[in-house]
């Protein structure tokens, strides 16, 4: 019955998204961070070399791999990368240094990926498994200026660089294993991990596609944290239809409006917070519009009174 059902069962995961979308839209603009762009064949590229990389150093399934890190390209690429390999856990960087240790011990992960803009937040005597530190980029600040914090680790354009593109399907034999582990801040406990299947997180993408109304001509600001619940699952809904992502280490209301005016966002996601404060700014600059119409994803807290901005074509 086992190989009657695999010549036409195909388990549903996300990472079909991306392999799909190179195919078919590989010159479309994937990624917008700063001055730097990468269409989704080089993505899928990026990806493939993350992954390939992962498999030299060991990594398996069943395993997991950590990340430390704001809205920046790899952690995107980590969604696809780290899942064809193993499982994610993408970690709060807002959490101090014994939380985050505890976290990365929970999972067993030996290989943490830092964004060295975070180092003062890592205390490697606390995390003895962690057999490899990979750092991110040059870690830049909300505006994108250096750290002064040095970290001793290997680059990840070294890391990834060394292995190949070459694209090798995940062996997926039940869509209900782990894609990602999403951990509890520990308010009151040890922090506590939440799992992600495969299956989970493909139909809460395309529910989200559906909802939000995301085609290939959108373009998505990452407004919401990647780390929280894998960013409510848009890391994997961009790639399922082809829009762009513009990352965004920070949501500041300058940063936000420069992103929407530069790159004609159509879609964010956040807490009320995020959209109280880009009201404000918007209404002490006497902004009453956006330039496009934009679709905004809000949860976490109730929305409460977003007169600030106009409904209009903006809302």
């Amino acid at each position: 019955m086992a190989n009657e059902l695999k010549a036409w069962y195909d388990p549903l995961t996300p990472l079909s998204f991306l392999e799909r979308i190179a195919s078919a839209m590989p010159e479309r603009v994937a990624v917008i961070d700063g001055s730097r762009r990468w269409n989704w064949g080089e993505f899928f590229g990026r990806v493939n070399r993350l992954s390939n990389a992962l498999k030299a150093r060991g990594v398996g399934r069943g395993e997991n791999v950590a990340f430390l890190s704001r809205n920046f390209p790899p952690l995107l690429e980590a969604h696809y990368g780290i899942p064809l390999t193993g499982a994610i856990v993408a970690i709060n960087y807002r959490l101090n240094a014994h939380e985050i240790a505890t976290i990365v011990n929970l999972c067993g992960a030996r290989i943490l990926f830092v964004d060295a803009g975070l180092a003062e937040r890592v205390d490697r005597s606390l995390m003895p498994g962690v057999e490899l530190y990979v750092g991110l980029f040059d870690a830049r600040d909300t505006h994108g200026e250096a750290p002064s914090v040095a970290f001793d680790c290997i680059d990840y354009e070294a890391f990834i660089s060394a292995a190949p593109d070459t694209y090798v399907p995940l062996d997926l034999a039940d869509e209900n294993d782990v894609i990602a582990i999403d951990y509890t801040s520990g308010t009151t406990g040890k922090p506590k991990g939440c799992i992600y299947s495969h299956r989970s997180a493909y139909l809460h993408a395309l529910a989200k596609m559906i909802e939000h109304s995301v085609d290939a001509r959108s373009v998505y600001l990452w407004t919401l944290p990647m780390f929280h619940c894998n960013g409510w699952c848009w890391t994997w809904v961009t790639a399922g239809m082809g829009a762009t992502n513009v990352c965004l280490p920070a949501p500041e209301p300058d940063l936000i409006w420069q992103a929407i005016e530069r790159h004609g966002v159509t879609h964010m996601a956040g807490a009320p917070i995020v959209f109280h404060r880009l009201g404000q700014y918007m209404d002490e600059r006497g902004i009453r519009r956006f330039p496009q119409k934009v679709i905004m994803n809000v949860a976490a807290a109730p929305s409460g009174d977003c007169s600030a901005i106009d409904g209009g074509e903006g809302w």
